[in-house]
């Protein structure tokens, strides 16, 4: 009755997260057949959830590069005006400056990487300074 489209389309909503009421309205298909495929399609929602969770992490996980390259422009812009300026006062900003800039792509980095351990004196990441 349904076409193979329509069942296609229903896995890849429910793996985004929709809604049966949600589905039913955007397929115009009866949320108990829905509530059916869902039972029937477990496996092939679980794996259109994998997909979408490893498209989600490829692209966290390319912002997060673009940070640590940005972290690390950042850090050789410090420490070439710290290398021009090192004989003037005011100096130790600089190098403040380029600790905390190092301790951060260290902490980049290994968040990136998939490690738990936080670097020397940098605070444990938690859900609000992040």
């Amino acid at each position: 009755m349904y076409t193979q489209a329509a069942r296609e389309r229903f896995i890849q909503l429910r793996a985004e997260g929709w809604s049966y009421r949600k589905i039913s309205i955007l397929l115009k298909i009866d949320p108990d057949t829905l509530v059916e495929w869902n039972k029937k399609l477990t496996n092939e929602i679980s794996e259109a959830k994998k997909t979408e969770l490893k498209k989600l992490m490829e692209t966290m996980g390319v912002a997060k590069k673009e940070r640590i390259l940005t972290f690390a422009r950042v850090f050789n812009e410090v420490k070439d005006r710290l290398e021009n300026d090192i004989y003037r006062q005011g100096s130790e900003k600089f190098v403040e400056l380029l600790l905390k800039l190092d301790q951060k792509i260290a902490l980049e980095t290994a968040l990136l990487d998939g490690e738990s351990k936080k670097p020397e004196g940098e605070p444990a990441q938690t859900a609000q300074n992040q």
